[in-house]
């Protein structure tokens, strides 16, 4: 159910992006730019026949091009990225709809009814921060991404073969992922209170077990645990207060530390284990998906490629991100 609600998630921020703007009162009519004067309203690019505008362009691009650095703009590389995302999203969907590709989810398909609904329409609003987010428009274009979804894992899902050759390969190649840190089982007892963490210092030296004495002076959570942490890593930098975890013998426990950030710690070490390179069994399933991964992205490359022969692409004219700088710079005025 996550999986639904993630990618509904992410298709509605980024077609809000594309088609909405700011809130309504920053939008002023008295602004130097207005949002409708900086595009260019002739045809730019056409693809199969179909003419798109500088428009076009930015609105699909718009989420990507408000995080981007200024400088930016007039870069040539950066330019043809966006149009390239432009143009493959196109001949994608183009492709999905030549084959009749029809996307249906229960779970998801609930979501977007109740997108349709007026009551729908408004949360989308105002959930967005978008007085200008056509609900309409977010349910077509979730539409479309989800049958250009469903095209590429028919491209790239069927028949992805690995061999053990493959597998060891790619193991003896990057032997760096495969190295694993010392690790360590560590509990601890915290508090806020130096009095307190004393006491409880004290009671372990007494002979008290760890873990008692956690749940009975320990200030954090897993008090009820018995100040069990689960294992740690070295080198891993969760805290320099840790450096003094991995100088701990198994069974041990350390003196009263104080933490940079905050409180006191004692900590008990009990378990220890000794890094090392994985041995490819353990890593093996890791390595198959990996591997399947690029394959699947190589077979999604080589698709799109033989769309762009296929298809009729064409630059109509030349044009740049100038009309969006001096937009943004507008409302920074």
């Amino acid at each position: 159910m996550f999986r639904y609600f993630l990618v509904l998630f992410i298709l509605v921020s980024l077609f809000t992006s594309l088609y909405g703007c700011e809130k309504s009162n920053d939008l002023a009519v008295d602004e130097k730019i207005s949002i409708q004067d900086m595009y260019v309203d002739s045809p730019v690019l056409r693809i199969s026949g179909k003419e798109y505008t500088e428009k076009d362009i930015y609105d699909f691009n718009k989420l990507t091009i408000n995080e981007m650095d200024e400088t930016s703009y007039s870069n040539a590389e950066v330019l043809k990225f966006l149009v390239d995302k432009f143009v493959e999203y196109n001949l994608l969907l183009n492709e999905a709809n030549r084959l009749e590709i029809v996307f249906f989810d229960t779970k998801l398909d609930r979501s977007l009814n109740s997108l349709r609904t007026a009551k729908g329409a408004y949360d989308l609003k105002i959930g967005t921060d978008s007085y200008y987010t056509d609900n309409i428009d977010v349910i077509k274009d979730i539409n479309n991404m989800s049958k250009i979804e469903t095209l590429i894992n028919k491209i790239t899902e069927d028949n992805v073969t690995v061999t053990e050759n493959e597998i060891l390969a790619y193991y003896n190649s990057n032997k760096d992922q495969f190295i694993s840190p010392n690790k360590v089982r560590v509990s601890h007892i915290y508090s806020d209170d130096l009095v307190k963490i004393e006491k409880a210092y004290v009671e372990l030296g007494r002979g008290f077990a760890f873990s008692e004495v956690a749940e009975r002076f320990s200030d954090s959570p897993d008090a009820v645990d018995g100040g069990d942490i689960g294992f740690i890593e070295q080198d891993s930098n969760v805290s320099d207060i840790f450096d003094a975890v991995f100088k701990l013998k198994v069974g041990k426990y350390s003196k009263v530390l104080k933490s940079e950030t905050s409180g006191y710690h004692i900590f008990y070490v009990s378990e220890f284990k000794t890094g090392g390179r994985q041995r490819l069994a353990a890593v093996k399933p890791s390595i198959i998906e990996v591997i399947k991964q690029i394959k699947k992205q190589d077979r999604l490359e080589v698709y799109i490629d033989e769309l762009y022969e296929k298809a009729d692409v064409e630059v109509i004219t030349n044009f740049n991100l100038d009309n969006y700088s001096k937009y943004i710079k507008s409302r920074k005025n």
